[in-house]
């Protein structure tokens, strides 16, 4: 598989939200990581702060019943406001003063099965395309300092924008395996006016 032959679906507000959010934190939980965080996820999407989109193997149809639900590799989401911190994501900002051009990617994540076939970048690179649809001229990420990630997503054009912070508390790194150096966060950017041409 390649990341061409992936397929997205964007989560929507609408009668599917509770079976959406129900999806969204067994990936959470799958991952590790962030599956406390769906409630307020599925309020910002309400709010215009966030999109998030399931990543399929094969396109998604509508399940004419609710058992029938085939469930995504993976996740990914593009954060339109961070109001702890509008450097990351600030173009749906509600105050003039605070409002840019900028947007986060953010919570990707892809089943074992399906990594090192291009599926998180291809991820990325869908979801940069559609924060450059939406005005985006800047998209920003943050990652474990320490980690693998890092390395790939200098190659993909993102460059370090401000000190790195000790951002995720030692024990729940220590749950996923790692030592306290991946406590640190990278925060880096990339611009998008190239996508505009």
């Amino acid at each position: 598989m390649t990341s061409a032959n992936v397929h997205y679906r964007e989560i929507r507000p609408g009668p599917t939200m509770k079976e959406n959010a129900s999806i969204l934190t067994q990936l959470r939980i799958d991952c590790g990581w962030n599956a406390d965080a769906v409630p307020g996820w599925i309020l910002d999407i309400e709010r215009g702060y966030r999109l998030i989109w399931f990543i399929y193997n094969q396109p998604y149809r509508q399940p004419t019943n609710p058992m029938n639900v085939r469930l995504p590799i993976g996740m990914i989401s593009l954060c339109l406001y961070d109001p702890k911190d509008p450097t990351l994501a600030n173009i749906a900002a509600q105050d003039d003063s605070i409002r840019g051009r900028r947007a986060e990617v953010s919570s990707l994540f892809v089943y074992p099965d399906y990594r090192r076939r291009g599926v998180g970048k291809g991820a990325i690179d869908y979801v940069e395309e559609m924060a450059a649809q939406r005005g985006v001229d800047t998209v920003t990420m943050n990652t474990d300092a320490a980690g693998t990630n890092l390395e790939i997503y200098l190659k993909m054009g993102y460059q370090e924008y401000k000190p790195r912070e000790k951002k995720w508390p030692l024990d729940e790194v220590q749950t996923l395996g790692f030592t306290e150096e991946h406590c640190w966060a990278a925060f880096l950017e990339k611009r998008l006016e190239h996508m505009w041409i």
